[in-house]
């Protein structure tokens, strides 16, 4: 008993001894630096390179319904839907089209472990897209217009902070969205 006891003492040790130097330059698995015990890594997160596609055409917009808004009509372009593993953002070109038929188009991306958006380029009906002025972060919003980007978050493009691997399982729960949607709402 004493022999087993001097073991587990002696590797409870050697854990808490190692432990530091295996936290030293911990990051998560998108390359962000985590801080643990005291010490950040110097890797930070990168963005991949991101181009703009093209306006979408009308064949490849989904329906999207947004319980929050009801008034607009929004619609998520398939073909511009494009997941990145590498930077854990999902980027995506929606139309939102208000109750007097105009229709705002824009190019975003949602990084799913920070629930934020950027918004790369805008344009309003059949403009061609402008480049953002602004290409930061923000913080995503349940409420008003925006409420499209936290739909999105929360229920098609990000699991546990983490984005959805696969375009066409993204784009088969946008076509046939969770029954569950509508009951969060409230």
């Amino acid at each position: 008993m004493r022999l087993f006891m001097h073991q587990v003492i002696l590797s409870f040790l050697l854990v808490v001894s190692i432990s530091p130097l295996i936290a030293y330059g911990a990051e998560d698995i998108y390359g962000d630096s985590i801080e643990t015990f005291g010490v950040v890594s110097k890797k930070t997160w990168q963005e991949a390179d991101v181009k703009t596609p093209d306006k979408p055409l009308e064949d490849s917009l989904i329906r999207v319904e947004v319980y929050e808004m009801p008034q607009y009509k929004y619609y998520i372009d398939e073909k511009s839907l494009h997941v990145s593993a590498r930077d854990n953002v999902a980027r995506y070109t929606v139309v939102i089209e208000t109750p007097s038929g105009v229709r705002n188009v824009f190019f975003e991306g949602i990084r799913c472990d920070k629930q934020e958006y950027k918004l790369y380029a805008s344009a309003i009906n059949d403009e061609p897209f402008k480049k953002s002025l602004s290409l930061r972060w923000n913080r995503i919003h349940e409420r008003g217009v925006g409420a499209i980007r936290h739909d999105l978050f929360k229920y098609y493009l990000c699991s546990n902070s983490i984005i959805k691997d696969k375009k066409r399982d993204i784009i088969q729960s946008l076509k046939y969205p969770p029954t569950d949607h509508a009951d969060d709402t409230e």
